[in-house]
């Protein structure tokens, strides 16, 4: 792993940890939360409200946490194009990190609705019925799961690119190794001298 100043090492741990934070939460929603709710003996319009508790928690705290951690991939991405290095992949950690905001709006929205009007009473009694209800919230537990992916994918490519990044693009040669073969092209003769020296050397030792 490169040497990074230190504010910029933390702020990719911190983007690193906020989006692995998010992704477990979402996911243990789908894995752990939502079977324990289905598998209580209760009507389906207790089953919705008990879905929107959760549901409220989880909107307030998982937008939050995945903009702190587009923050931190934020600043680490900008600490490194200030040095002319490659920082597209921390970007990209960051988008894929928020990218469950327009997720929950545009595939997620109409069945959050759906179960917010069952838990409010606003909806009518032959969608309420328990089967309907555990449908919708089947359903929105395999959505979330697929929600949760994209936190994942932004850790995991934020810690792979912490592990092999490199200080500087491939290929760059240093400084002192271009000075080096710019004096060898100028004054060849004067490798060539070093190079007869050397072989001199190596046959008459008691010379030198």
């Amino acid at each position: 792993m490169s040497q990074l100043p230190s504010a910029s090492a933390a702020a990719a741990i911190v983007g690193i940890v906020g989006s692995n934070w998010v992704a477990g939460g979402i996911a243990g929603l789908s894995h752990f939360t939502m079977p324990g709710l289905l598998s209580a003996n209760v009507p389906g319009h207790l089953l919705a409200q008990q879905w929107a508790s959760i549901f409220r928690m989880g909107k307030a705290a998982m937008p939050a946490i995945a903009v702190i951690s587009l923050g931190a991939y934020a600043y680490r991405a900008y600490d490194r194009s200030r040095r002319h290095l490659d920082w597209t992949r921390w970007a990209a950690a960051g988008v894929l990190t928020l990218s469950i905001v327009p997720f929950t709006l545009v595939a997620m929205n109409p069945t959050n609705q759906s179960l917010l009007q069952i838990a409010g009473g606003g909806a009518t009694a032959a969608v309420v019925n328990d089967e309907s209800v555990r449908a919708l919230i089947t359903k929105w537990a395999g959505l979330n799961l697929i929600r949760s992916l994209l936190p994942l994918g932004g850790a995991v490519l934020g810690l792979w690119t912490l592990v092999t990044e490199k200080d500087g693009p491939a290929g760059v040669e240093s400084t002192e190794s271009k000075e080096s073969k710019d004096v060898t092209k100028s004054h060849p003769a004067a490798s060539s001298t070093t190079a007869w020296e050397d072989d001199v050397s190596k046959t008459h030792p008691a010379s030198y």
